[in-house]
């Protein structure tokens, strides 16, 4: 199987809207991105427009020229490195309330002052 030929990657609005917007970011235009990747400025602008779809090998090649993954230009997940959304922990209000503390050094004040109470109810 020739993968520069048989395997194409779903030609996605977002994947030709993020390859824009990344190239764009990183202040090139087309003919820069093309030489890098190894392909024509009209396939770039190709690319970019979602009139044609990619193919795998040309698709890593454009996560690694930007430095993002292919999960992110593929619309999987909205964070360029690619970890997904949904691994995020999130805390729950006390939670963030607790951490917070932590950060603060209150705890130190919480441990004296159980240690204290535990004191006290064991000479009790």
């Amino acid at each position: 199987m020739n993968l520069e030929k048989d395997v194409q990657v779903a030609k996605l609005p977002v994947t030709a809207r993020r390859l824009a917007e990344l190239r764009a970011k990183r202040g090139v235009d087309q003919a820069d991105v093309a030489r890098a990747i190894g392909t024509s400025q009209g396939r770039v602008s190709e690319h970019e427009s979602g009139t044609t779809s990619l193919t795998l090998p040309t698709l890593i090649k454009y996560a690694r020229y930007y430095d993002v993954t292919s999960s992110y230009l593929l619309g999987e997940t909205d964070n360029p490195k690619g970890e997904a959304d949904d691994d995020k922990i999130v805390p729950t209000d006390d939670e963030a309330l607790l951490l917070q503390a932590f950060r603060d050094g209150w705890f130190q004040e919480l441990a004296d002052m159980l240690i204290a109470e535990a004191k006290k109810r064991g000479s009790e």
